[in-house]
């Protein structure tokens, strides 16, 4: 009974854990990976949700910003073409209004320009301004004046501007032409500016204007030098349309006169600038680098000097001198210029003839002083206005002259030069003008200028002595001429003569010297002297060596 009563629990505790295990092993096997599942399920829907709305976010954010894009695009070409659409309505209404007021719809029937005649060479023609636009107006050998038929579907003031255009060619041609100018060059003028000039009128009321058909008459050289001034002086006149060259001086500060020999450089503008500075007040120093050929018979009028390298320096030095003394004297009264001493102070013109030549025969002699003229020269043309004194260069061109001076030339009068020298001073018509009497100037580079022979006529000009001595006093200049001797600093190839032996470059000579040395370097130096080797050298004895078989050839 008892063993009855200990085993049921025992039985009972078994079959507990045999179904305890049971349940324990279908709960691994069966719920728990279920509600793993289930769980893993639950997380993945939260993290879709979660995605989800970051979709939306940037779904919403993607759309705000395609919507800001596209205002601001909307209004960028708004903007665009607002501006567009109001530069275009102000440029057609200027247009409109501009058109309107100029062509010729606006304008009498035939017109701005009333039907006009026109005498020349004893015909009168009648000219219609407004329609040139497609004709050719021609000038014949005869001076009779031709115009094709024309169109009247261009309107007055376009007709005209085009001309204007085409007429500037057409009188420069006309200038320009030949050796000797275009025979009916006055013509070509006129019709360059025909429509631009005020007209005579005969007693009906007709208007007309003379057409020369020969040069225009110039004035005398007693008229020039009436009509000048003390700061405007007259150097020349225009065949073309009368007009003057005239020169300012004080304005200009410094001047060339440049061309080629005999064209009248110095007996005629040189001359006259000169007469007109003495005229002006001024002191006029002449130096004279062709011996005083041209300037020294005029010396009771111009303080004249020969010059050259030997000279130069001492002469230029008494200038810069008295430029010194100008500015102490404008210091010590508080002055800008010598023209605060209202007269007192002259001013002083500097003519330099053949200046050029002179600075290369300096520069031949000692480059060192060249060097140091030419920047004293430059210095004192750089501040010389203030203590009023003046270059004048003149020489056949200014190849010769440093750049530094030729950069503060303001004011250049050219007679007949080629080509090219011409345009370095920009005036391109110098190897058209006349050989003598004849010139351009800066003012006017396309006009031409004819010259008075001031030389001839010089004593008919009421012109003072001077009464001024500034440059040194110098000893009488030997005539040297044009250098005959010249030195090099390589040996001639015949033989040379050194110091004190003469170079025996026979070939009996090179042998037994070679032979003495042993080599090719020790027989040049014994040869040519010491120093002297290299293959400049060993060139020359060369050939007796290898003719005797002392080296290979």
């Amino acid at each position: 009974m008892k063993k009855a009563i200990i085993g049921l629990p025992l039985v009972i505790l078994l079959l507990s854990l045999i179904f305890g295990w049971f349940a324990i092993n279908q709960y691994f096997r069966y719920v728990g990976p279920e509600l793993a599942k289930k769980e893993a399920y639950a997380a993945e829907l939260k993290k879709l949700e979660v995605d989800k709305e970051k979709l939306l976010l940037l779904d919403r954010a993607i759309e705000e910003q395609q919507r800001i894009q596209t205002t601001t695009n909307f209004y960028l070409w708004f903007t665009a073409i607002l501006l567009i659409s109001c530069g275009g309505t102000v440029l057609i209404l200027i247009w409109k209004t501009y058109d309107k007021r100029k062509e010729s719809w606006a304008r009498p029937v035939d017109g701005m320009f009333a039907l006009q005649t026109y005498k020349a060479n004893g015909v009168t023609w009648t000219i219609d301004p407004n329609k040139t636009f497609t004709s050719a107006i021609g000038v014949a050998d005869s001076g009779e004046i031709a115009e094709l038929p024309v169109s009247n579907k261009v309107g007055a003031d376009r007709q005209l501007d085009y001309n204007k255009s085409i007429q500037t060619t057409r009188s420069a041609i006309a200038v320009s032409q030949g050796e000797g100018g275009f025979k009916y060059a006055a013509v070509g003028k006129f019709l360059s500016g025909a429509y631009n000039k005020t007209l005579s009128t005969k007693n009906n009321g007709e208007t007309y204007e003379e057409v020369p058909t020969e040069p225009l008459p110039l004035i005398s050289l007693t008229q020039a030098w009436e009509e000048s001034t003390d700061n405007k002086w007259i150097l020349g006149q225009s065949e073309l349309n009368g007009k003057k060259c005239s020169v300012d001086l004080l304005k200009v500060v410094h001047l060339a006169i440049i061309g080629a020999p005999g064209v009248g450089k110095t007996a005629s503008t040189g001359l006259l600038l000169a007469a007109n500075a003495v005229q002006a007040g001024m002191i006029v120093l002449c130096l004279d680098g062709k011996g005083g050929y041209d300037w020294l018979k005029y010396q009771k009028y111009f303080e004249v000097q020969e010059t050259d390298a030997t000279v130069f320096p001492m002469q230029f030095g008494a200038i810069a001198k008295e430029h010194n003394r100008r500015r102490a004297i404008l210091k010590e009264n508080n002055w800008k210029t010598i023209d605060e001493s209202k007269g007192e102070i002259k001013h002083i013109l500097v003519i330099l003839e053949e200046f050029g030549a002179l600075l290369q025969n300096i520069q031949m002699t000692d480059r060192a002083l060249h060097q140091r003229i030419v920047i004293a020269v430059t210095n004192l043309m750089k501040v010389s206005r203030s203590t009023g004194i003046h270059f004048c260069i003149i020489d056949q061109t200014l190849a010769d002259c440093p750049g530094e001076i030729k950069g503060i030339m303001k004011f250049y009068i050219a007679y007949k030069l080629n080509a090219s020298q011409g345009n370095s001073v920009k005036m391109y018509y110098l190897d058209k003008l006349a050989d003598h009497g004849e010139f351009c100037c800066s003012d006017d580079p396309d006009n031409k200028f004819k010259a008075w022979h001031t030389e001839v006529e010089f004593k008919t000009l009421p012109i003072e002595e001077r009464e001024w001595h500034l440059l040194p006093v110098l000893p009488e200049l030997e005539l040297k001429g044009v250098p005959t001797e010249f030195e090099s600093s390589k040996p001639l190839l015949a033989e040379v003569k050194d110091e004190e032996n003469v170079i025996d470059l026979s070939d009996s000579n090179i042998v037994e010297i070679y032979k003495r040395e042993g080599s090719l370097n020790k027989t040049t130096q014994a040869i040519f002297g010491n120093g002297k080797k290299g293959k400049y050298y060993a060139d020359q004895i060369k050939p007796a060596l290898i003719k005797e078989g002392l080296i290979n050839g």
